[in-house]
């Protein structure tokens, strides 16, 4: 009688902790799983959030300062042009 309680208790703690080890392990894998995919996503979303961000100013600065440049050299191109054609028309001969 005894052997046979104790080898069914022995039979249900084996199963018990079977259970418990399985789900320990289950459960570790999974939070492991989680959190690298986690920072997995989290790490490729900022990876390309700054890609684009640096992209939008790089060509912002780029189209700004173009822009910038441009206005300005024809700015003064005509600026003098126009002051050079009114030297030249108000000094030369016959004016």
């Amino acid at each position: 009688m005894w052997t046979i309680i104790s080898l069914r208790q022995l039979i249900r703690h084996t199963y018990y902790y079977y259970y418990l080890y399985y789900y320990y392990y289950y459960y570790y894998y999974l939070y492991y799983y989680y959190y690298y995919y986690y920072y997995y996503y989290l790490y490729y979303y900022y990876y390309y959030y700054y890609y684009y961000l640096y992209y939008y100013y790089y060509y912002y600065f780029y189209y700004y300062f173009y822009f910038y440049y441009y206005f300005y050299f024809y700015y003064y191109f005509y600026f003098y042009l126009f002051y050079f054609y009114l030297f030249c028309h108000c000094t030369s001969p016959g004016s």
